[in-house]
């Protein structure tokens, strides 16, 4: 989506997290993030203002682009599962209206810190998976350890 969309890999206070034994549960409503598309025109200007006001251009970028916090009205709830044999991630979304949702490679939305993160991604093949028009979904991705697969299956 190139105007923007709503994402789970947030990290925000609101969120709801339940721990217990080898699983973890987040809950919480997704955040509108407005995707900002790079162009020649933009890179200029802000080379422009950075030359002009130096480091001060930063902060300001910071608030306008990653520090951004707007909720939407889809609820999310995420559990994590890990034993010695598979990870297993579980969504369950649900929306008062119909949304179109898509898998993401990989924490794109937002710029932040990548060591502080884990996605699948990274290690797998990711699902290209899109679901449109639904307004409640449950998703269980299983990353299988030993055989290096990743399955992805709505239940």
């Amino acid at each position: 989506m190139r105007g923007g969309g709503e994402t789970t890999n947030w990290q925000s206070t609101d969120y709801q997290i339940e721990y217990e034994p080898c699983r973890i549960k987040i809950t919480g409503y997704m955040n509108l993030v407005k995707q900002k598309v790079a162009t020649p025109i933009m890179l200029a200007g802000l080379r422009v203002v950075s030359a002009v006001v130096g480091n001060r251009i930063i902060g300001m970028l910071k608030r306008l682009i990653i520090l951004v916090d707007k909720k939407t009205d889809i609820h999310f709830e995420r559990m994590i599962t890990i034993d010695h044999e598979k990870l297993v991630i579980e969504d369950s979304i649900k929306s008062p209206k119909k949304v179109n949702l898509e898998c993401a490679d990989s924490f794109s939305l937002r710029h932040v810190a990548s060591g502080k993160f884990f996605s699948l991604a990274d290690i797998v093949q990711h699902s290209r998976a899109q679901y449109p028009e639904t307004d409640q979904i449950r998703i269980r991705r299983t990353f299988d350890w030993k055989e290096g697969r990743l399955e992805e299956k709505v239940i």
